[in-house]
């Protein structure tokens, strides 16, 4: 995938894995394809979503996203705020150094969660929130408006991270984000509704369990604004472009 950067023109990202070539502009939800036929059958107003990004800014060293989901049930039954893999949740995973790293303790690799619960709260899942001190400020901004309902918007923008040490800011080595390098990063939006459900709907970019570690995590290659301009707008010959960066 290509991660462009942060202007105010839309977003243009790249995947490509074996022969599987896709551009997109956003991602709009429309059906699932990872279960059955039936499961993907999912109407809109009952789950629906459109992920903005990711992007970086190289001015600020940081990655940022959106999403905008579209719920009937807000589905947070669990009063940990940790406890939110099998609720209605955004999930990411950070592989910075593109190492390929085990999870751990979310020191080198981090599978981190956006949950709407309890006004919402954001937080990684290793680590026993040791490290939860990344998302706060000025190393991370993020806002989410929630409704009722379920649905909401969930916007962020963060630091990336080489080490997250336990301790704090003092121990750890931030990521340096530049043009050219390629990165591990996945963004996953869940929509469960009842503790009956072995399987639910969400959307993902990923190749597998993110709480395995960046192994399963696609590729991001940073790309200069320069580049980004190249890809946009679709054209006639937009796939010839595209299939030319892939050498």
């Amino acid at each position: 995938m290509y991660m462009a950067q942060y202007r105010e023109y839309p977003t243009c990202l790249v995947f490509s894995r074996e022969s599987r070539k896709t551009l997109i502009i956003y991602i709009t939800f429309a059906t699932i394809g990872q279960f059955t036929d039936q499961e993907a059958q999912v109407p809109k107003d009952d789950f629906d979503v459109i992920v903005y990004g990711p992007v970086w800014i190289p001015s600020m060293n940081m990655v940022a996203f959106a999403i905008h989901k579209v719920d009937d049930i807000l589905y947070a039954p669990h009063e940990e705020i940790r406890h939110c893999w099998d609720e209605d949740v955004v999930q990411w995973a950070v592989d910075a150094d593109h190492g390929g790293e085990d999870a751990g303790d979310g020191n080198d690799y981090q599978q981190c969660y956006f949950t709407p619960k309890q006004g919402g709260h954001v937080g990684v899942f290793q680590g026993g929130g040791t490290v939860d001190w990344i998302y706060e400020e000025p190393y991370a901004y993020w806002a989410a408006k929630i409704q009722d309902n379920g649905s909401f918007d969930f916007e962020i923008m963060m630091t990336l991270w080489d080490w997250a040490d336990a301790t704090g800011p003092d121990a750890s080595t931030k990521h340096v984000l530049k043009a050219g390098e390629i990165i591990g990063f996945s963004v996953e939006v869940c929509d469960a509704d009842s503790d009956a459900e072995i399987e639910f709907p969400d959307v993902e970019f990923d190749y597998g369990n993110i709480a395995v570690g960046g192994s399963v995590l696609p590729d991001w290659l940073l790309m200069p604004v320069e580049e980004t301009l190249k890809l946009l707008p679709v054209g006639s010959d937009t796939w010839g472009r595209i299939k030319a960066s892939f050498k």
